[in-house]
């Protein structure tokens, strides 16, 4: 596997991080996604995770425009957003991520959510990931609520198509 990009840490003191990794052209049936921390992690580390899959997906060149931004809001509702440039064709895709003292996230009006993840512990970790028809640009929001203050952190980019299929799909 590989990372979109380097690891993404929202700001502040509960400042949880996303980690993005793809896999071009995996094995065929179901496969497992197995998650090892390193020797020095210990703990509850209020960790979330989640894995989706796409096919008609370009094998050289998977995705594009990656956009990520980072914040710390402290009035309610709290937004993480991004905007990806993209064309007709392509998918979006983004995932967000809060760390605070509580409360729930939900995507925007016109994205689809396909997963939304807590965890509490140390800290609260909630992870929403979504996607959306591809446009000269597309913006990807996540709201949260109920919290006292939230720092996150939000990632998006593009799927290129391939060649034989007009637009990736989940």
């Amino acid at each position: 596997m590989a990372e979109v990009r380097p690891v993404l840490k929202a700001n502040g003191t509960a400042n949880p991080s996303l980690h993005t990794w793809y896999l071009v052209a995996p094995a065929a049936g179901a496969n497992n996604v197995v998650v090892t921390y390193g020797a020095g992690v210990t703990g509850d580390r209020s960790a979330v995770h989640a894995a989706r899959t796409y096919y008609g997906v370009d094998q050289v060149t998977p995705y594009s425009a990656v956009t990520a931004a980072t914040g710390l809001d402290t009035t309610s509702p709290y937004t993480g957003q991004v905007t990806v440039v993209s064309a007709s064709g392509s998918l979006v895709v983004a995932a967000h991520i809060m760390g605070g003292t509580g409360g729930s996230g939900a995507s925007g009006d016109t994205e689809t959510e396909r997963f939304d993840t807590y965890r509490g512990g140390l800290g609260i970790a909630i992870m929403v990931g979504q996607d959306d028809a591809g446009a000269a640009s597309v913006e990807m929001n996540c709201t949260w609520a109920g919290a006292s203050s939230v720092n996150w952190a939000s990632l998006g980019f593009s799927l290129n198509p391939s060649a034989a299929d007009s637009v990736p799909d989940r």
